[in-house]
């Protein structure tokens, strides 16, 4: 970080429109976010504090102070209570293809550091499993709250439901471990994605504190189902995955046209 904010912006800000339409802290958020796309202010950049920017733009504190919040909950912008704002670190973006599982090995095998904490491990009745208990496992669940960081970033909050014969409360997750790895090593089961639904949500204050992103932040919300190599459904996942940090792709040539 520079040791102290600029007084001025590096490019000519464009001009607003002072009637109708659109709000002028939005004019502003839309000027600062093609320049940051365009890379005239570089990753880790400080911003101008709110009055310089007010004055850059010609508008009063409280419309800088609303332009920066717009660009932080799209992404754009991380600000540091106390010290400023700044242009955010570009994303680590992921992209998933055909049935395996495992974020954590997808991910490390792309040469990302990839890391995990356990924030809570629950048991609970097999009636508590979202879509319904195990067919192929009766018995209670033990319920997974975990905490996933990429290049030390947080990335995403997975709640993830599992037969208890297959994975007690006693479990030793340690931050390099994954599920995929340790149901692998202790049962000799493949886990793969059965079915996925993808939704959008607002980060919650849970969420904010846990990803270190505004409340109301935009997140996608990722659920379904795994099976193991002999069909069996084995566990329930729904993850809560920064929407700045994520994109997914469908390769619809793998099923064929429609």
């Amino acid at each position: 970080m520079s040791s102290g904010p600029p007084l001025t912006l590096p490019f000519q800000p464009a001009p607003l429109r002072r009637a109708g339409g659109e709000p002028l802290y939005a004019q502003v958020a839309r000027d600062l976010a093609a320049q940051i796309r365009r890379g005239t202010m570089a990753p880790g950049q400080r911003l101008p504090p709110e009055p310089a920017l007010a004055q850059s733009y010609g508008v009063n504190r409280l419309t800088a102070r609303e332009a920066l919040t717009s660009l932080t909950r799209q992404g754009l912008v991380r600000r540091v209570q106390g010290v400023g704002s700044f242009v955010a670190d570009a994303p680590v973006r992921h992209r998933i293809g055909g049935d395996e599982a495992s974020l954590t090995e997808s991910m490390r095998r792309q040469g990302l550091t990839v890391r995990q904490d356990v924030l809570e491990i629950a048991s609970g009745p097999p009636e508590a499993v979202p879509g319904g208990p195990f067919p192929d496992f009766p018995g209670p669940v033990t319920i997974l709250w975990i905490r996933r960081w990429v290049q030390d970033i947080p990335w995403s909050l997975t709640l993830t439901w599992l037969p208890a014969s297959l994975l007690g409360r006693d479990v030793a997750l340690g931050p390099d471990m994954s599920l995929f790895a340790l149901l692998r090593d202790r049962h000799g089961l493949t886990m793969m994605r059965a079915d996925r639904t993808f939704t959008a949500a607002p980060a919650a204050p849970s969420d904010s504190e846990h990803l270190d992103v505004p409340t109301g932040a935009p997140l996608i919300v990722l659920s379904g189902g795994n099976v193991d190599q002999h069909g069996r459904r084995i566990a329930q996942v729904a993850h809560r995955i920064r929407g700045d940090r994520a994109e997914y792709v469908v390769d619809f040539r793998e099923h064929g046209a429609a």
